[in-house]
């Protein structure tokens, strides 16, 4: 006689029985499958986590570039800037 597993307590039982002598839980008939479905990397799968992700990266170098735009230099550095380019440039006519 062939031997099965209870699905609760994992004790050794006839393939016949309806009930587990240890536990009392009553089996089925058809070994439990897991529903769990495996992941599937189909290329059309991975060309749109490459897409997802390549959005992504691009929306966050705008970001940070749109961001610096606001930033720069600060006034100071501007007018000294200048001061030192116009110094520059009466040195030259002279």
């Amino acid at each position: 006689m062939e031997k099965r597993f209870c699905t609760k307590c994992g004790k050794e039982m006839p393939s016949d029985a309806d009930y587990c002598s240890y536990c009392g839980l009553k089996q089925s008939q058809t070994p439990k499958t897991s529903t769990k479905k495996k992941k599937s990397n189909s290329p059309q799968k991975l060309s749109n986590r490459l897409r997802n992700w390549t959005i992504i990266i691009l929306v966050i170098i705008f970001t940070i570039v749109f961001i610096c735009s606001f930033i720069g230099p600060s006034p100071e550095g501007i007018s000294n800037d200048i001061k030192m380019t116009l110094k520059k440039k009466t040195m030259e006519w002279k």
